[in-house]
């Protein structure tokens, strides 16, 4: 599955950088089945760590109106970097604010966190932290994932945000537009 999703990661990468969003194949789409897929796909893994999944409440849709690819990149990609990097016996939390103008995912882990120096280099193509290395550790990956992420927040025409605590948490925080115009528009490349 690792081997899998990095080279799922390596190509959507590589298409991102010769070709643009198709046009007029946006989707109704409600985010928190694509959530119940990938929880579900990743059920082994948080299983295998013992880690505590909250998924989004089931009283929340979740809609948008967006080509489906990039939103299914952005939630595999962050869901499966919250298990990389939460401990066995952690937690990680699931989210979604759905208003009228925009939808907000947020993911968050327990963990030993992101130390403030590396969050702006965390969407640099092939980043891995240098923390990890030196505790000796070895998280498998290719430093692509968030990278992928990034690029499909900015073709929807959404933002991407990281906070971190040390020692306690890490949240990642999407906040995509819902107008059609917004994600047409935006003309940026994944």
């Amino acid at each position: 599955l690792r081997m899998e999703n990095s080279l799922s990661n390596a190509l959507a990468l590589f298409r991102s950088e010769h070709k643009r969003l198709p046009k007029g194949e946006l989707q109704n789409l409600e985010v928190t089945e694509i959530f119940k897929q990938t929880l579900t796909m990743f059920e082994p893994m948080t299983r295998a760590k013992n880690i505590n999944v909250v998924p989004p409440h089931k009283a929340i849709t979740g809609r948008i109106t967006a080509h489906e690819e990039p939103v299914r990149q952005i939630v595999v990609n962050l869901v499966s970097n919250a298990i990389k990097y939460t401990p066995p016996d952690g937690q990680i939390r699931v989210g979604l604010h759905d208003n009228a103008n925009e939808l907000m995912i947020h993911i968050s882990n327990s963990g030993h966190g992101i130390p403030a120096e590396a969050i702006p280099h965390l969407f640099t193509k092939f980043y891995r932290s240098g923390e990890d290395r030196a505790a000796g550790k070895r998280i498998p990956g290719t430093g692509l994932g968030l990278n992928i992420v990034h690029k499909a927040v900015e073709s929807l025409g959404g933002q991407i945000y990281v906070k971190s605590k040390p020692g306690e948490l890490t949240l990642f925080l999407v906040r995509l537009p819902k107008r059609e115009e917004q994600a047409e528009s935006s003309g940026a490349s994944i």
